[in-house]
Order: C-alpha cells, then structure tokens, then sequence
C-alpha cells in the first residue's frame, strides 16, 4: 500500500509540478494536500529536488526570463527627457 501511494504520489507531484495535471487533478489534490500533514511533507520534500534539479535547464531559465520580463514591463519607469540648454 505505501508503495502504491508513494508511486501515485510521485505522478502527481510531476503533473503538478510540470503543469500537466487537469483542473479536476488539481482540485483533488490540493484538498488531499490541505487534509494529509504528511503528504504536504512528502511533496514539499519532492518539490525542492524537483526544483534544484531543474534550476539550470534551458526551459526553467526561459520562465525566468519570461516572468522577469513581465515584471520589468509593469514596473518600469516611463522614459524621462532632459531638456537641455545649449
């Protein structure tokens, strides 16, 4: 049974992880993840391999670089003009 569990949890973390879990995956899952003080720590356990292992690939950079480019595009000052005297 927890070998079962551990191989059920391990596909779903992925999907979530990976985004491909679908809207009714995610919705059970989070419910199960506010119930399960132990799944939530297994997760967040599976969560930070999966993150530090991929922190270098190209897609993972491609993100950051997408998010930071949103973010710069909200918050950047509008261009100013110098008038200057010459």
């Amino acid at each position: 049974m927890i070998n079962t569990r551990k191989k059920m949890s391990e596909e779903i973390f992925s999907k979530i992880l990976t985004n491909s879990a679908t809207e009714k995956e995610k919705s059970d899952f989070y419910k199960l993840l506010e119930e399960d003080t132990a799944l939530r720590e297994l997760f967040y356990q599976y969560k930070n391999v999966f993150t530090a292992s991929n922190f270098n690939s190209s897609k993972y950079i491609h993100l950051q670089q997408d998010s930071f480019e949103r973010f710069w595009n909200r918050v950047k000052p509008e261009k100013t003009y110098r008038m200057v005297d010459l």
